[in-house]
């Protein structure tokens, strides 16, 4: 075969990890009996991304571009749903970014190839203790740089025991920032000495209030003391009463279309329902939050408007409605709502949901961001049949609830999400005021109303979805477009998102300030 110029080579590189993005979704949905353990390893892979992303901030440049290899590694494992590889090179790329003292390092990877497994998020703490395990989601080959690949069992049947001391500690989810604790205090602990893997163990909680609480796993070695993994837990005394008031409402009210109010209340309680079921979940939800809000939005005296602007300065899920089409969606609503607010759309990649911009993506920058403005956020769920709702009809219901500025209205979109903020600028540029699209680009239908938008456009220089950036950005210049383009030097397409943040940032600042006379 004759060698292909590097550009060639950048697409071929694109068009083949598309083929597996696709392939890959498609097995997530059409394998279900696998979707529990899915879930389990996409929950494992985004806590380990968080946890890069957030030493990655902080890192050196140099640091910086030592983890770019095991990043794109990571991405490749995921879109071929090597979900374990995946953690497993996210882990190899933290280590670089926020490293460890030699002597520490094979004890922390060896520690963290585990993960502590909670049967079930919500209990009953009156009723049900809390059943956890200890389970090894990938395993080391045999050293934490080595790059060959096997994540088999052990041939034998005998069971393995994990060597050193675990402590699960709950502490108090009390005096939460955006979505991580602000302070800590410990309320039960529970020690378990050379833990054998994937077996059940009991641990009684005392007299706790109903709420949502975090709890904190430490496998202790040698003296070196490592942190891994843990789910959330919330206690909800009265589960099974609840739960059947939730079941009995949400069978008088599945069918019909229903308003976003309504809307809402289905989409918690079918989650709701599921979660109690002991179903995994792919990120940390906050469930006495979302009984809480199930309580309100099913409560016929309770307007939506008034739910949604009760609780400034966090986020919440709903499901907007319109006729008989709807979307999730997690919303962020900032503290000050005495005036028209701008609203931030923000569309993730593919593989992800409408938690990537608010939990990953820069560990939640984004939020920080915009939070610090005084911006809405809202963040749509996509599916491989793209959005339930455009973002008119996004924007026309979120009117009804809060006083959001039309006239400033941005989106922001990564690799699959940049394919679909230039599909809605396309479809409704007069909507829009700005956009950005990383990672990635799509199409550009030409129109009047379309040359008059700014666009900013970036990609990593080893970023995969690099060829379809530059290519939107030369189709915006044809058509006399404003755009800027940036290429982040050491950067792939994962990370992409979190380094161009503040430039995006400073472009929307700059496209919103007042005109200079």
């Amino acid at each position: 075969m004759a060698d292909k110029s590097p550009l060639t080579r950048e697409k071929l590189t694109f068009q083949m990890l598309s083929n597996a993005i696709w392939s890959g979704l498609l097995l997530l949905i059409t394998t279900s009996p696998a979707l529990g353990q899915l879930a389990d390893q996409r929950y494992q892979l985004g806590r380990r991304l968080i946890r890069f992303e957030t030493a990655w901030q902080a890192a050196t440049q140099d640091q910086r571009t030592a983890s770019v290899k095991p990043v794109e590694q990571a991405v490749s494992s995921f879109f071929g749903l090597q979900l374990a590889d995946a953690a497993k090179r996210l882990d190899q790329a933290r280590s670089i970014v926020d490293p460890l003292p030699i002597d520490q390092q094979s004890l922390w990877f060896e520690a963290n190839q585990h993960f502590v497994d909670i049967e079930t998020l919500i209990i009953d703490p009156s009723t049900s203790p809390v059943r956890f395990r200890v389970q090894k989601l990938y395993r080391l080959q045999p050293t934490p740089s080595d790059t060959s690949e096997s994540n088999a069992e052990p041939a034998d049947d005998s069971p393995e025991t994990l060597t050193g001391t675990l402590q699960l500690t709950l502490l108090t989810r009390e005096g939460l920032t955006r979505e991580g604790l602000s302070q800590e205090r410990e309320l039960a602990s529970t020690t378990l000495e050379t833990p054998t893997l994937d077996t059940w163990t009991m641990w009684s909680l005392p007299s706790l209030p109903n709420g949502d609480y975090t709890i904190r796993a430490t496998l202790k070695q040698n003296g070196v003391e490592s942190e891994i993994i843990s789910e959330n837990l919330t206690l909800c005394r009265g589960l099974h009463e609840k739960s059947e008031a939730i079941s009995a409402w949400y069978e008088s009210n599945r069918r019909g279309r229903g308003d976003s109010k309504q809307s809402s209340a289905r989409m918690l309680a079918k989650e709701i329902l599921q979660i109690c079921k002991g179903s995994a979940c792919e990120t940390d939800i906050p469930w006495s939050q979302w009984i809480d809000d199930f309580d309100s939005l099913s409560d016929v005296s309770v307007p939506f408007d008034r739910w949604i602007q009760s609780h400034p300065g966090t986020s919440r899920w709903c499901q907007l409605s319109n006729g008989n089409k709807s979307q999730v969606i997690r919303l962020r609503v900032p503290s000050a709502l005495d005036k028209p607010t701008p609203v931030l759309f923000a569309f993730h990649g593919a593989g992800g949901s409408e938690n990537m911009f608010f939990d990953t993506y820069g560990a939640g920058r984004l939020i920080d961001l915009a939070s610090e403005r005084g911006w809405i956020v809202l963040a749509p769920r996509q599916t491989l049949n793209g959005l339930g709702l455009n973002t008119p009809e996004m924007l026309d219901e979120l009117e009804k609830i809060l006083p959001i500025d039309r006239s400033r209205v941005m989106l922001v979109g990564h690799s699959m999400g940049a394919a679909q903020a230039m599909q809605q600028v396309s479809s409704y540029p007069e909507q829009i005021r700005a956009v950005a699209a990383l990672g990635g680009g799509g199409m550009v239908k030409r129109s009047n109303a379309l040359e008059k938008i700014p666009f900013y456009v970036a990609a990593g220089d080893r970023d995969f979805g690099r060829p379809r950036a530059t290519l939107l950005a030369k189709q915006l210049r044809e058509i006399q477009a404003n755009v800027r383009y940036t290429d982040f030097e050491n950067v792939e397409h994962l990370v992409i998102v979190q380094a161009a943040l503040d430039d995006v940032f400073r472009f929307f600042d700059d496209v919103l300030a007042p005109p200079k006379n």
